[in-house]
């Protein structure tokens, strides 16, 4: 049996029978929301969001979880993996790799906490953050190709005592063993403890805001690759109102989009 602390101190045993409870208690349907989508997008393994109308978004990367969502303190198996039959060849395997060390948020950002650790497992399978890069493990794909799976996933703190809430973000790769089919960018778990919903959502978002790339000529807006007199006349044809020319993004065009634009000019980089 695996024991965690709750926050009273008291260990908190999670048996065999109580977890595996809690697996079968979550949705069945194939596809359902807050679930992350694997598909196959340009040669390449691409995760996808499942919304609450079953619409997806291929290219989400930033997915949310709560630790304690089934009842069980510093335990979730929540999001959940799936792919419609047919996306990866039958009996070959999906398996992961942690990318990067344990991290919490600070409300400013996301700092490595190597006190505190999280351990993925499924079944007999386990793995738990580091120092660095850890390699995972592979679960096998289904005669009709698709893929649906919940691991489980624990947060500790030192010496296996209850973490400290916060929100901790966990950050994966995902591969396949059949050949042509390359492994996807990193994807990034936001997982909220004992904190409210807001400030897991919110951590959330400035990362999704971080990783956005950043435009290396913003002033090009005819995107011609040069920032020059066009550019130029389509700014000042904007002043005073919001559009692609709010370069600072205040919400209207003025004098500092204006320096932005000047500050660029020339052949973009």
């Amino acid at each position: 049996m695996t024991a965690r602390c709750n926050p009273s101190g008291r260990s908190a045993v999670i048996g065999p029978a109580a977890l595996a409870a809690a697996l079968l208690a979550l949705p069945a349907a194939a596809q359902h929301a807050g679930d992350v989508l694997l598909a196959i997008e340009g040669g390449a393994i691409v995760t996808g969001a499942i919304g609450e109308d079953s619409s997806i978004e291929i290219g989400e990367v930033v997915f949310v979880g709560t630790f304690g969502d089934s009842g069980f303190p510093g335990f979730t198996a929540n999001p959940g993996f799936d792919a419609f039959a047919g996306t990866f060849p039958p009996q070959s395997t999906i398996g992961f790799d942690i990318l990067e060390p344990l991290q919490r948020w600070s409300g400013a950002g996301f700092d490595v906490v190597p006190d505190h650790s999280m351990t993925v497992s499924f079944l007999s399978l386990s793995v738990t953050t580091g120092g660095g890069f850890v390699p995972g493990f592979a679960l096998t794909v289904p005669a009709n190709g698709s893929f649906h799976r919940h691991y489980s996933m624990f947060v500790d703190g030192p010496g296996g005592a209850a973490a400290s809430p916060g929100v901790y973000l966990l950050v994966r790769s995902f591969r396949s063993s059949a050949p042509g089919i390359d492994p996807s960018e990193p994807v990034y778990f936001v997982l909220g403890h004992q904190v409210d919903e807001g400030t897991t959502r919110a951590a959330a978002a400035w990362l999704r805001d971080s990783l956005e790339p950043v435009n290396p000529c913003s002033g090009d807006l005819d995107g011609n690759g040069v920032v020059d007199g066009a550019d130029l006349g389509v700014l000042l044809g904007a002043w005073g109102l919001p559009g692609a020319a709010d370069l600072d993004g205040n919400g209207l065009v003025d004098g500092a989009d204006l320096g932005i634009l000047l500050g660029a000019w020339g052949i973009c980089p």
